[in-house]
């Protein structure tokens, strides 16, 4: 006897089962593909593929790297900035940096306001300090949008912190961030100048301000000129040395207003997310280089044009974050700068190596792109945002996901002191120029002290402090 015929729920289930089937196939075609696309570099994913490669990877099928004791590219004169700033708690009128709210020891030294706060660090090695600053000119007003940045970082408040530096006789390095009062890798913020009454701003047909969107590159560029010999000559007056300036934070995606995913009549690219750029190869680098970085290099070509003209033998650097890129996009960056009109005299970076688990051998990441920095650019690599997760600090509250582990390494005290002194140590010795960690006084996230807000009282994780006096 023939077969009987199938019911048509007999086909349906075997069509259904055909393609699940090819779509398991497919699957686990691809995870290999991506598997093997990620084991070609350890370090980033230069692509989806990569990425998705890196997750799905055995991480024991890695060959980690450690901190060597090749000497490549030594480095005079190591900088360390570790800074006391203006602090967090909020004032009706400015912070009070004669009188923090903590007192900060390391059970032999104390310190309560910044003065004896950045001399505490100096015992530990710092040789400057740090401000950023924005273009929030005065202090803000209570309910002012971003007010939590606008008064830390405006221009008022932090010429208290350039006094102290004066004082001192410290360098002090300069973040001129050219946003209104934050910007980063992942956040964005035109400027705000509309409390310069100093700068010949463009006006519309109505003599009002034009939106920073609406400007030319070269209306941009006029201003920006302006704005870098005003803040030049505003923290002149106080005395102070600035050897380092640094323009823009976290300058991934584009620099004072002219970034994604900010509207710009300039340059129409930037209204891109940049969460695109990460299904290109090397996240974006080419079409960054391209649509956004070029146009960045002029303005930064500017700012520090009118800073020259107070500070004459002033030095410049800028730099950006490394969560998710690592060498090229690094090179490309700082080589698109270059090519365009603003070479940096030292290429920053910031590296937090517990931030992402997408990068597989965080030592090997940061040895690539300070030694392809050195090589291919000539200039050294400043860290200019460091922090290590450790038992209290960068692996809670808000930073809780940043709780990655390097290979070799825990998150504790004493691995982030193991961990700091080594890369300093491979740092001196091939072509890093300084560090600087991030925030040593901010009283939540910290990985420097332990915060008491009982008793108001910071105690100093000494095992990491002493880790940097010794390495440094």
């Amino acid at each position: 006897m023939g077969k009987e015929p199938l019911t048509k729920k007999q086909k349906t289930w075997i069509i259904v089962g055909s393609v699940l089937a090819g779509i398991m196939i497919i699957i686990f075609i691809m995870m290999g593909v991506c598997a093997g696309l990620s084991a070609r570099d350890d370090t980033v994913p230069n692509g989806t593929l990569s990425m998705i490669g890196n997750l799905i990877r055995a991480k024991s099928t890695v060959k980690y790297q450690t901190f060597g004791d090749e000497a490549l590219y030594p480095v005079e004169n190591f900088r360390v900035s570790m800074s006391a700033m203006n602090h967090w708690e909020e004032w009706e009128n400015g912070a009070d940096i004669t009188n923090y709210p903590y007192t900060y020891t390391d059970g032999t030294r104390s310190a309560t306001d910044v003065k004896s706060l950045q001399q505490f660090y100096n015992y530990y090695g710092a040789t400057e300090m740090f401000v950023r600053i924005a273009t929030q000119r005065s202090y803000p007003a209570e309910g002012t949008a971003d007010y939590y940045h606008a008064r830390m970082h405006c221009l008022e408040e932090s010429k208290k912190i350039c006094a102290v530096a004066a004082e001192l006789g410290m360098p002090i390095n300069v973040e001129l961030g050219c946003f209104a009062a934050y910007s980063d890798a992942f956040e964005s913020q035109y400027p705000n100048f509309s409390e310069y009454p100093e700068i010949n701003y463009p006006k519309d047909g109505n003599g009002n301000n034009k939106d920073w969107a609406e400007l030319s590159l070269d209306e941009m560029c006029s201003v920006l000129r302006q704005y870098g010999k005003l803040v030049a000559n505003e923290i002149h007056a106080l005395g102070c040395n600035v050897e380092y300036w640094d323009l823009g934070n976290e300058t991934n995606y584009g620099f004072a207003g002219l970034m994604l995913p900010l509207k710009n009549s300039a340059v129409k690219g930037t209204k891109m997310t940049p969460y695109l750029t990460y299904a290109m190869r090397h996240f974006g680098a080419d079409w960054l280089a391209k649509h956004v970085w070029k146009y960045n290099a002029q303005m930064f070509a500017a700012v520090k044009e009118g800073i020259l003209e107070v500070y004459p033998a002033a030095k410049f650097s800028s730099h950006i974050s490394t969560v998710t890129c690592g060498e090229y996009f690094v090179v490309k960056y700082f080589q698109t700068l270059k090519d365009n009109g603003y070479e940096v005299d030292q290429a920053g970076i910031s590296y937090y190596p517990n931030a992402t688990g997408v990068i597989l051998d965080k030592i090997a990441q940061i040895k690539k792109i300070v030694l392809a920095v050195n090589k291919k650019l000539g200039v050294n690599v400043m860290l200019a945002e460091y922090g290590y997760a450790n038992e209290t600090g960068l692996a809670s509250g808000t930073f809780s996901n940043w709780s990655n582990k390097v290979h070799g390494y825990e998150l504790t005290d004493a691995d982030a002191a193991r961990f700091t002194s080594e890369l300093i140590t491979w740092g001196k010795n091939n072509g890093m120029a300084g560090i600087r960690p991030w925030a040593p006084e901010l009283d939540w996230a910290n990985p420097w002290f332990d915060f008491n807000k009982d008793t108001k009282t910071a105690t100093a994780k000494t095992a990491i402090f002493d880790a940097l006096k010794a390495a440094v």
